[in-house]
């Protein structure tokens, strides 16, 4: 943790820490910002960057793999927004330096920054994924699940690729009817001003 500016915690196994700055993480560490944070920032020795807002919760590198494919990723992003840089990672597997959620992992290509938002909403907590690429690109992979009658189809992942200034964005009803996400050419104003001010300084 390299920025750590609010109340933020670290849950590792059955133990909970108060983070600061300069904390070094585990796979499978809970980095949990509270409502009343501002952002914590998260650097990788990959030289990737993971920015979090408030109200965030993200799993570091997880044991088991619940997208399709064995896809690997820096985390898994629970709920809250995240802002991810690629920066000066120079991986040659891209999905590595990417975040998963519950229903699409993204992942930005060379010298990209992309926004995510997977939030949570309703009493059957189905979760809502936002994603908007600052800067150079990013590559998504959405999530079809197969249909209970034959659950022993494997799941796919679907790619789509997002240029700069695009938006995505994909319901709980488009992720467990295995629809796609809608790709839109830029993000609303109204959208754009729900971003963590910590997350947005270059928008």
């Amino acid at each position: 943790i390299t920025v750590c500016d609010g109340p933020i915690e670290v849950v590792r196994g059955g133990a909970r820490f108060d983070a600061r700055e300069g904390m070094p993480l585990q796979a499978q560490d809970i980095v949990r910002t509270l409502p009343g944070a501002r952002m914590a920032r998260l650097e990788t020795s990959l030289g990737a960057a993971i920015d979090l807002g408030p109200a965030t919760q993200l799993l570091l590198h997880p044991a088991t793999t619940p997208w399709p494919g064995e896809r690997s990723a820096l985390g898994y992003l629970a709920t809250g927004w995240a802002k991810l840089s690629a920066g000066s990672s120079t991986v040659s597997n891209t999905a590595a330096i990417g975040l998963a959620t519950a229903s699409v992992h993204v992942a930005p290509l060379a010298a990209g920054v992309v926004l995510v938002q997977a939030q949570t909403e309703g009493a059957a907590s189905a979760t809502t994924l936002f994603a908007f690429v600052e800067a150079g690109g990013a590559q998504l992979s959405e999530y079809a699940t197969a249909p209970p009658s034959k659950k022993s189809v494997a799941a796919k992942a679907v790619p789509v690729s997002l240029a700069e200034g695009q938006a995505y964005r994909r319901s709980s009803a488009q992720s467990t009817g295995n629809l796609p996400g809608d790709l839109l050419a830029r993000a609303s104003a109204a959208v754009l001003a729900q971003v963590p001010p910590a997350l947005k300084d270059s928008l």
